[in-house]
C-alpha cells in the first residue's frame, strides 16, 4: 500500500473513532418523531420510545446513536469519504477492512437502496472481545452520495448487538424502521 493510501485510510479511521465518539457524548435526547442533519443533508424518522443522541458542541454533527438494550446500540451517521473510494463497492471493500478486521467476518453483503440511493447491506459477526464476553452482529446499510456542491459522503444506518441476546430481535426492528425513515435533504 502506497504511504499516501495509508495515510488517508488512517484518516478514515480517525474520522469515525471521532463521529462516534462525538456521537456518544450525548448533547441531549430526543423522543420519536423526526431527525434532521442540515450539514449532511439527510434524516431519518425515529420510532416511538427509541431516544436518540446527538453530539454536543464543538464536536461534529455526524448524526446519532441510540441504546436499544444492555449492549445494544443502533445509530445513523455522515461523514466525508477520505479514501478515496470512487464507487460505494470501494467504499465498503475499505470499510471492511478498516473496521472489521481482528476477529470479525463478513457474513453477508449484498446491493439495496437507502433513502432511493445505492446503498449496500452489511452484516458483520464478531468473536468475543474479550474472554467469557459475548459475540457481537453489527448489521447496517451504507450508501455514498455527492450531495449538491459537495464532495462524496457516506451515509450509515446500523445496529450492534450481542449474539443470539435477547435484544436481536428488537435490534433488527430499530434496524428496519430507521433504514426505511431515511431519507436525503435539500440544501438549506
Amino acid at each position: 500500500m502506497r504511504v499516501g493510501a495509508a495515510r488517508r485510510r488512517m484518516m478514515r479511521v480517525l474520522a469515525w473513532i471521532l463521529a462516534l465518539a462525538g456521537v456518544h457524548r450525548a448533547q441531549g435526547q430526543q423522543a420519536a418523531g423526526r431527525y434532521v442533519n442540515p450539514n449532511y443533508r439527510f434524516a431519518v424518522r425515529i420510532p416511538a420510545g427509541l431516544r436518540i443522541r446527538t453530539a454536543r458542541a464543538p464536536a461534529p454533527n455526524h448524526g446519532f446513536d441510540a441504546r436499544i438494550a444492555p449492549g445494544a446500540a443502533a445509530w445513523a451517521t455522515a461523514a466525508y469519504e477520505a479514501l478515496d473510494a470512487s464507487t460505494l463497492s470501494a467504499e465498503v471493500d475499505s470499510m471492511i477492512a478498516v473496521r472489521w478486521k481482528d476477529g470479525c467476518r463478513l457474513a453477508q453483503r449484498k446491493a439495496t437502496a437507502l433513502g432511493g440511493a445505492p446503498a449496500a447491506e452489511l452484516t458483520v459477526r464478531c468473536a468475543p472481545r474479550t474472554r467469557g464476553g459475548p459475540a457481537t452482529v453489527e448489521h447496517g446499510f451504507v450508501a455514498m452520495r455527492s450531495p449538491p456542491g459537495r464532495g462524496p459522503v457516506v451515509y450509515e444506518v446500523g445496529v450492534k448487538y450481542p449474539a443470539g441476546a435477547a435484544a436481536a430481535a428488537e435490534a433488527e426492528r430499530v434496524l428496519r424502521s430507521l433504514a426505511a425513515g431515511f431519507s436525503f435533504t435539500s440544501a438549506r
